[in-house]
């Protein structure tokens, strides 16, 4: 639209150069309401994106973690392999992880399972290997949530590498397969 009110100014300009007799009016009061509405549109461009960025750091997650010794919070996007977590009730789990002491530790592990009841978590290794996801007790998985309870978990994997990164991973290939096939 803006480019077709810019051409309109300038044919009414090239208009009232060739005809004497011509106003300007009519060119100068399209560009005027060209550039008001060229500002309207940057300024609501930065409001969207400032309430964007505000909303980005509300939903962001943070984990509490120790390392070296030093207990501090980060984004949930920046824990590596070897941090330990220290967990307490309501916190969002930002990676795989294997856990080192639970005290009355459950797990929200729906995204994963489907089971709706809360996975009580323990702190000991489990004689069987391979296990399914819902049997892995010992474990926390990326993307759950803490409903109670609290203790320490060390990170085993991220991203891509967590169960949920390898199933949306795998989700994702099937999309691309199905986009190529058509």
């Amino acid at each position: 639209m803006m480019v077709i009110l810019l051409i309109a100014a300038a044919i009414q300009v090239y208009f009232a150069i060739i005809d004497e007799n011509s106003s300007l009016f009519s060119p100068v009061l399209i560009l005027v309401i060209l550039f008001l509405n060229i500002f309207i549109a940057m300024r609501q461009q930065y409001k969207a994106e400032k309430t964007l960025e505000e909303l980005e750091k509300l939903t962001s997650y943070k984990a509490t973690i120790s390392r070296e010794g030093e207990i501090f919070e980060v984004e949930a996007d920046d824990l590596v392999p070897g941090d330990i977590l220290v967990l307490k009730q309501g916190d969002y789990i930002g990676a795989d992880a294997r856990v080192l002491v639970s005290n009355d530790l459950y797990a929200d592990e729906s995204i994963l399972t489907g089971e709706s009841k809360p996975i009580k978590k323990v702190d000991k290794n489990l004689e069987e290997s391979n296990l399914p996801i819902q049997d892995q007790n010992n474990m926390l998985f990326s993307s759950t949530f803490i409903v109670s309870g609290n203790g320490k978990a060390i990170i085993t994997a991220t991203g891509i590498h967590t169960e949920i990164g390898k199933i949306s991973f795998g989700v994702a290939q099937k999309k691309h397969r199905d986009i190529i096939n058509r």
